[in-house]
């Protein structure tokens, strides 16, 4: 159960996320919402797979974009992979562009999906080019969370 702390609203995490995908296929403008993590970061894959579950349900014009660094020896969790097969997310797979200077002067640092939300503009274009054909995508607009995120409802409007 997981209880929204604005409004008090509770509802269930829903085991299979694909039960609550919206249909791929609607004519909705839909705008990028860009969120990281690391695949080492066990605690926030957590809270992707809820804050992606409240997307699908409640923000319907938002189209996941989920940029994610992975580290040695630990894959992206299936259920993710699965969310992007069925074309309901994209995953950007990307290394920090400055990992090497992070790694020069705090070399006890190894996460770095706090910084990857900088590296967004480097990756606008291959969101571009992988997008779902069916999915309509305005790539003018967008918005970035952190990936401890429940979403309510939310509508974009980019005047």
């Amino acid at each position: 159960m997981v209880v929204d702390c604005k409004s008090g609203q509770k509802f269930k995490v829903i085991k299979k996320l694909e039960a609550v995908i919206p249909n791929p296929n609607d004519s909705l403008i839909k705008y990028p919402w860009f969120t990281c993590v690391t695949s080492d970061s066990k605690d926030y894959l957590l809270f992707l797979k809820v804050a992606l579950e409240s997307v699908f349900v409640f923000s319907t014009e938002l189209f996941p974009v989920v940029i994610i660094s992975v580290s040695k020896n630990i894959p992206i969790p299936i259920w993710l992979n699965k969310l992007e097969a069925s074309k309901a997310l994209i995953i950007i797979h990307h290394n920090l562009s400055f990992s090497s200077r992070i790694a020069e002067y705090y070399p006890e640092r190894s996460n770095h999906g706090a910084y990857l939300r900088i590296d967004i503009p480097l990756v606008i274009d291959e969101v571009s080019r992988r997008r779902p054909h069916q999915i309509n995508l305005n790539l003018d607009f967008g918005i970035y969370t952190d990936c401890d995120i429940i979403f309510d409802t939310c509508r974009m409007d980019p005047r």
